[in-house]
């Protein structure tokens, strides 16, 4: 009896096992590319003063990334994105196409519905907090 427990036991632990799943790895585009984002608050720091503006449940300045690397805006804007990461610090390089320009923004929270970026001009440090409002 105690030999057929003792099979029964191996048999169960070998199909537990056998149904493992693999661990899931989800990448910085996983989370950011298929949705909108939605500019909720900007944070502008000079030398002299901080202004913070808020856009919570407003109308306002939204951005979709898409998983083949296509970028679209509520300006009308469409472009390209590249995500770089290293070691310490993760960077959204977004070009846009029918405007010319390129931008790199560091992004310093990367959440499934909420993110913020920041990046340096003329001396001041503008922080951009963005929601998927979901």
């Amino acid at each position: 009896m105690k030999s057929t427990q003792l099979i029964l036991f191996f048999l169960f632990l070998l199909v537990l096992t056998a149904c493992e799943k693999e661990p899931v790895s989800i990448t910085p585009i996983d989370m950011l590319a298929g949705k909108k984002w939605y500019l909720e608050e900007r944070l502008v720091v000079s030398p002299s003063e901080s202004v913070r503006y808020s856009f919570i449940g407003l109308p306002t300045f939204w951005f979709r990334l898409k998983t083949d690397s296509s970028y679209m805006d509520s300006d009308g804007y469409i472009g390209r994105y590249l995500v770089e990461q290293s070691a310490d610090t993760l960077l959204l390089n977004v070009t846009e196409l029918n405007r010319g320009t390129a931008k790199s923004y560091r992004v310093n929270y990367l959440g499934f519905n909420y993110l913020i970026v920041e990046y340096n001009m003329n001396q001041n440090l503008t922080r951009l907090y963005f929601s998927s409002r979901l």
